[in-house]
């Protein structure tokens, strides 16, 4: 079933009544963002471009995501339940995922981001954010985060780990578990995982940090730094109780 029509000023109208994931209601009549094409946004689901969004050239937005504003360009492709507020998504990018939502950020490159909240970001080349969000045994939620970060190279985010203010992830760096990464550099093959928090430092070349402990002001370039947690428990998060 057809959710709009494209006008001749290139925005969207609706033509139906339909709910979107979050609960709002798009009602026939409501006119929404810009795009290029029917190509750009699925008709039979209930995904939307709202006035502030745009979708151009080959982009597609599908599933149940919401552009509220911004620009989704080149070959992107946003589906799944993300949701996108003033950024830009472009090139091969793909964002996806239960629990994505990406603002004031640019994905960009061959970037893959799912299951993750990303503010004020940059993630791209080749970079994979694959969250996991879930309660901790104390029943509190776990999510993952980026914030005032960057993430490229072929680095790999996993799991509900927290990167904050200023911190770059690249090469082959990996971050994973539920560690807490602030105005820190993860790079080469360095590797943060369980419930690490690394804070004004930097892991690199075959460092190698996990389990539960906290390293600050520091340079990390060798393996080790074993802690409290057990090895067999550095990538979960349940190690975070």
């Amino acid at each position: 079933m057809r959710n709009y029509v494209l006008q001749s000023d290139g925005r969207i109208r609706a033509i139906r009544s339909f709910e979107l994931s979050d609960g709002q209601i798009i009602s026939e009549g409501d006119i929404g963002g810009r795009i290029d094409g029917q190509n750009n946004l699925h008709q039979n689901s209930p995904c939307w471009v709202f006035p502030d969004g745009e979708v151009t050239e080959n982009a597609s937005v599908s599933g149940n995501a919401l552009i509220y504003s911004g620009t989704i360009s080149g070959n992107a492709k946003v589906y799944g339940n993300a949701v996108i507020t003033d950024s830009v998504i472009n090139e091969n990018a793909r964002v996806s995922g239960l629990e994505t939502e990406v603002n004031e950020s640019r994905i960009t490159g061959n970037a893959h981001v799912a299951n993750c909240r990303i503010i004020d970001s940059t993630i791209s080349d080749s970079a994979r954010i694959n969250g996991s969000p879930g309660l901790s045994s104390g029943g509190d939620k776990l999510e993952c985060l980026i914030s005032r970060s960057t993430v490229s190279g072929n680095a790999a985010v996993s799991g509900t780990p927290s990167i904050r203010e200023g911190s770059l992830l690249h090469d082959r760096a990996n971050v994973s578990g539920c560690c807490y990464v602030e105005n820190s550099v993860i790079e080469c093959d360095g590797r943060v995982s369980g419930c690490a928090r690394i804070i004004n430092s930097t892991v690199g070349c075959t460092g190698i940090v996990y389990g539960d402990k906290e390293i600050e002001n520091r340079e990390i370039y060798d393996a080790g730094e074993v802690t409290n947690c057990p090895e067999t428990a550095a990538n979960s998060s349940n190690c975070c109780a």
